[in-house]
């Protein structure tokens, strides 16, 4: 309608919604692509106010895409600008690129931990949920684990149902999993129906005649109105993981990328083998690095490469993660990839894997002291152990 109207504002305005239904679905190129489009012209004609309600989920995109410096410069515009006209400042890029180029997980929590406090005095708002995920990340990574749980439950009670669920439970599969808690990581990743919107206690269901007349009035019909009923019932059927070949809400990605490092944390590599087409798929979408703790998911499909025993598959991935880890750089994924790497060459255990293992993990120890990582540190100089006990 845009493009036969000539309305350049209304293309520019339409493209950034839909840069942000493609965000909502994981489709991070498509939805860079088309919200940098409109941003330009929505600059052009002036609609400031539209650019800047947009360009947030754009910046994450970017951020999701690797294409860091595109990211900061959209941030450093749209920012200010939102302030400037009144809208609440959505999650801003400079604790984000502080964790990723220089590992400074103190950045994150303090962003977090300004979220928590909003929400103690009973201020919540469209953002607090997504901070509050970072300071369960910052304490995931800081080693202090049953903090880190108690966050991503607030962030389970807060987030937004729909495609934006599933971010608390899935971090929560995650922490379980480094914990050894088996049975809990299953019971998670079995439970169904996580988009569902939530309905406040008491609330009674809309009766068929409503729903009916609802849909009349709407101008869905019957007919739309079933389609909409049936999608609901298939909505509390359906898992927290991607379905291949379709389209996935956000959180169900989010559920993705650490599934595969909680299974394999679990040493149940066959599960975590099983995902690799998801994960291929996913990168096939563009993405590059996992929201929250900037996992890269090359070191995510070198992992589940490795749990099938794709040996090459698996050290090319590996290989990639740890040449982007120095080209982003991302600073935390450095020793990450490393310990992930060296786990599959002593599973694999082939001729010099056991001393590139080795150095490999002597590396990624001192990089887990530099950045103050102490549980991811202990597990390194666990497997250093293995790694030496075994020549």
């Amino acid at each position: 309608m845009a493009d036969r109207l000539g309305d350049v504002n209304l293309r520019g305005s339409a493209l950034l919604a839909v840069a942000v239904h493609h965000w909502c679905y994981g489709e991070v190129r498509e939805s860079a692509d088309a919200g940098l489009r409109g941003g330009e012209l929505l600059r052009q004609t002036g609609n400031l106010w539209d650019f800047a309600s947009g360009s947030n989920f754009v910046g994450t995109s970017l951020l999701a895409l690797g294409r860091i410096d595109e990211s900061v410069k959209l941030w450093s515009e749209s920012g200010p600008l939102a302030s400037r006209l009144g809208h609440r400042p959505a999650s801003g890029v400079d604790f984000q690129v502080a964790l990723l180029r220089e590992g400074d997980i103190d950045a994150a929590e303090a962003y977090g931990r300004d979220a928590l406090e909003r929400l103690r005095s009973g201020e919540d708002d469209g953002t607090t949920w997504v901070a509050l995920a970072f300071l369960g990340a910052a304490h995931f990574l800081r080693g202090h684990w049953q903090d880190a749980l108690a966050v991503f439950d607030e962030v389970t009670k807060v987030q937004p149902t729909g495609a934006l669920a599933g971010h608390g439970e899935a971090f929560t599969v995650l922490v379980r999993a480094y914990m050894g808690d088996r049975e809990k990581v299953h019971a998670l990743l079995q439970t169904k129906g996580v988009a569902l919107p939530r309905r406040s206690a008491g609330a009674p269901a809309s009766s068929p005649l409503l729903m009916v007349r609802a849909a009349r009035a709407s101008g869905l019909g019957v007919k739309g109105l079933l389609g909409i009923l049936l999608e609901s019932r298939a909505m509390k059927n359906r898992g927290p993981l991607p379905r291949a070949g379709h389209p996935n809400p956000l959180g169900s990605w989010s559920t993705l990328f650490v599934a595969v490092e909680a299974l394999a944390v679990l040493g149940e590599k066959s599960e975590a083998a099983k995902l690799y087409p998801l994960l291929q798929e996913a990168m096939q979408m563009g993405v590059v690095i996992r929201g929250w703790d900037m996992r890269l998911l090359e070191t995510l499909a070198g992992i589940a490469a490795g749990a099938g025993q794709d040996w090459p598959k698996a050290e090319e991935h590996f290989q990639t993660a740890l040449r982007r880890a120095e080209e982003l750089p991302d600073l935390i994924e450095q020793p990450e990839a490393r310990r992930f790497y060296a786990r599959m060459l002593l599973d694999r255990n082939g001729p010099g894997d056991r001393e590139t293992a080795r150095g490999l993990l002597t590396e990624a120890i001192e990089m887990y002291r530099r950045i103050g990582m102490p549980k991811h540190l202990e597990l390194t100089e666990k497997l250093l152990g293995e790694a030496t006990a075994a020549q």
